[in-house]
């Protein structure tokens, strides 16, 4: 996880069939809660979490790496 400017920025590695398909600036669910990617990685994104969204939702301990469906 890497501190930003008002959030931080997990990092997590989806299943290649899905991170083919997933660009930068683009929206996502994750447990549920739409966020956008901030970066696409050869292996993996990230997305920023602001401390608003963290205590509003299902992803306050949301750390990164974690199991995709």
């Amino acid at each position: 996880m890497i501190p930003g400017p008002g959030g931080e920025t997990p990092r997590s590695r989806p299943p290649q069939r899905l991170l083919d398909r997933l660009l930068a600036k683009s929206p996502i669910a994750l447990d549920g809660v739409s966020v956008t990617i901030a970066e696409v990685l050869r292996d993996r994104i990230s997305v920023v979490l602001f401390p608003m969204t963290r205590s509003a939702t299902t992803l306050g301990t949301f750390r990164g790496d974690r199991e995709w469906q």
